[in-house]
């Protein structure tokens, strides 16, 4: 929904996969959580529809939000908003819905009182509330940039891993997995090799497209996508078949003359141990002997009388324990939920707090963290040009200006990224900033919605490849580079900028 460059394939098929990699086992652990945390509740506090709600809801608005060119506090309470209000919603759907309107506000006092009820077991309207809210960040995460295959490999890894530890905590539970585990590995298995495919394929189209004009980008096509999915089926069939034919007997059959060995090795390991330990007695037996004596010679000590333990607490308490006043208790209840959700809003608040801030895993050319040591030699370097000056009575030093340092870039590298660090600084003073973390082609699109007509995608290509290309941009690219700065720069002082109503 970046509704500036929107592509179908960074910002909707590639989402989409990593939200169904994401329900594959979350889907399972939940059912074995109710299972271990509320047994006797009714009906699932979480059940699956919801689950896709809140993970595709919260990428979805993000990338809503993103792409509108707003500030970062209107984002922060757009996303918080729409989480906040979207778990109420939640909440009066599965548990109250049966028995009031939304439009009765009686449903958010039985609410609370749920909610507090901990005296049997633990509400499931609290788990509800703690799930949901977790499940709407995770979705919100995933919204804040385009996928790359980094973050479709860590989605996968993660489901894998969260499933193998489902496998092995349902062999210790009496009941066993969840019913459908196999199942949901299956889906993970397949839709993990498709988002890892449509990924591969972005990336190679997008380095392809950034070595130039001249360079044809790879796309998609039919042939590709139907190489896809036989691939994966053929991968899919051959890991069931596998698994149909090797049991955990046949395992055992096979690997039943490991056990001789691990008998042989355990029986030279506990000889060694025996000898070590008798030599370890040797030499400590006549310290302990020693002790032993100290011990024997001291004086025996008087016991510890506690007295009328009930009678000296009823002293210091001003008597015996009082029941507490039921106005107080039901004062002390609703605070209690007040503080609980002021602790939600203030969890949604502060994940929100780096809603942009982490994005810069794609390096940007403005620099927005200090923890690299280059901008901290830098940082030193100018602090000491201060001093130095001021011991001399001289001007002092510049400030750092805001992008990354070009001293140690080859030529052809330096002159382009140059150039491009200029088209940053002109957008910025046309309010027209690159947002953090967007991608050269994604900001190129989205300038291309505001000022058509002018060279964006050339302005892009050639970047791409001075800043990520293994090989360095041609003459030819710096002059073409050059070129279409001077022809956008040309065309942006002849013409004033378009309202942002209008863009």
């Amino acid at each position: 929904m970046r509704f500036a460059g929107w592509h179908w394939l960074d910002d909707g098929l590639i989402p989409l996969l990593v939200v169904v990699i994401r329900v594959c086992w979350i889907a399972p652990w939940l059912v074995m959580l109710r299972r271990w945390l509320t047994p006797t509740a009714p009906a699932a506090w979480m059940p699956l529809w919801a689950v896709l709600l809140l993970l595709g809801g919260g990428l979805l608005l993000t990338q809503a939000v993103t792409g509108q060119g707003r500030s970062l506090r209107w984002a922060r309470l757009w996303v918080t908003g729409a989480g906040l209000g979207g778990l109420l919603l939640l909440v009066w759907w599965l548990f109250a819905a049966a028995t009031y309107a939304l439009t009765d506000a009686r449903w958010l006092v039985a609410m609370g009182y749920a909610v507090s009820d901990w005296r049997e077991a633990i509400p499931p309207v609290a788990l509800t509330l703690l799930v949901g809210a977790w499940l709407w960040l995770r979705g919100v995460k995933d919204g804040r940039q385009r996928l790359t295959r980094d973050d479709v490999w860590h989605a996968v890894t993660a489901g894998l891993v969260a499933l193998a530890l489902l496998t092995v905590v349902g062999q210790l539970d009496p009941t066993g997995p969840p019913p459908g585990t196999e199942r949901w590995l299956l889906t993970l298995v397949a839709v993990s090799l498709a988002a890892l495919a449509f990924a591969s394929v972005e990336l190679a189209r997008y380095v392809g497209s950034g070595r130039g004009a001249t360079s044809a980008a790879r796309r998609l096509n039919r042939d590709w996508v139907v190489s896809v999915l036989v691939v994966t089926a053929i991968l899919l069939l051959i890991g069931v078949a596998v698994g149909a034919l090797v049991t955990p007997g046949t395992v055992a059959a096979a690997f039943a003359w490991v056990g001789v060995l691990l008998d042989w090795l355990g029986t030279v390991v506990g000889y060694v141990a025996l000898a070590l330990v008798y030599v370890l007695f040797l030499v400590l037996e006549p310290l302990y002997e020693w002790i032993r004596g100290q011990l024997a010679d001291a004086p025996p000590g008087r016991p510890l009388t506690l007295g009328d333990l009930q009678r000296q607490i009823d002293e210091l308490t001003g008597g015996p324990t009082t029941t507490l006043d039921p106005t107080a208790a039901e004062s002390l209840r609703w605070l209690g939920v007040v503080g609980a959700l002021v602790v939600v809003g203030m969890i949604f608040w502060w994940a929100l707090r780096f809603f942009r801030r982490d994005v810069g895993r794609d390096p940007d050319e403005t620099r927005e963290t200090i923890l690299t040591r280059a901008l901290l030699q830098e940082q030193l370097a100018a602090a000491a040009r201060g001093l130095l000056a001021r011991l001399r009575r001289r001007t002092p030093q510049p400030e750092l200006v805001p992008y990354l340092s070009l001293a140690d870039e080859e030529e052809p590298r330096r002159r382009v990224r140059a150039l491009y660090q200029g088209l940053l600084a002109r957008m910025a003073q046309l309010d027209a900033a690159r947002v953090p973390g967007q991608t050269a082609q994604a900001y190129a699109a989205w300038l291309a919605a505001r000022w058509p007509r002018l060279p964006w995608p050339t302005l892009a290509a050639i970047y791409a490849v001075a800043r990520y290309g293994a090989e360095p941009p041609t003459a030819a690219q710096v002059e073409e580079m050059a070129q279409a700065w001077a022809q956008t720069e040309a065309a942006l002082a002849a013409e004033p900028p378009p309202s942002s109503d209008s863009a």
